[in-house]
């Protein structure tokens, strides 16, 4: 069951009109709903070696589009960057697309004209 809440995966794009200064906005591709997952400690160590931090691990859909470097936007406006994608296409499982989640300091604009699945 995923109702931990609602989520759009998000890749970065520059709407800035040609010669002006790059406006860098985040972009929805897909909207998920999403459940939380618990960050063990293998995982922390194992990101804190390659000098990341995972703040948060959720599940969504199985969803091979979904790549490392795009951003999550929770429905409550929080900004993730995508660190880790981890595919589960088993038959003894549900399938699912579990992501780690970096948190953004500085958060993009989001764009207003995107449309989701």
């Amino acid at each position: 069951m995923r109702d931990d809440g609602v989520l759009f995966v998000c890749r970065l794009k520059n709407e800035a009109q040609n010669g002006l200064m790059p406006r860098e906005v985040l972009k929805p591709m897909v909207k998920y709903w999403f459940k939380i997952r618990t960050v063990g400690a293998q995982r922390q160590y194992l990101a804190k070696g390659v000098n990341e931090q995972v703040d948060f691990l959720v599940s969504v859909p199985f969803d091979h589009r979904i790549r490392i470097g795009n951003f999550a936007v929770l429905g409550n406006g929080e900004q993730y960057r995508i660190t880790n994608v981890a595919h589960f296409d088993e038959d003894t499982e549900i399938r699912r697309t579990d992501l780690s989640l970096t948190r953004l300091e500085d958060y993009y604009a989001v764009s207003t004209d995107a449309t989701c699945q």
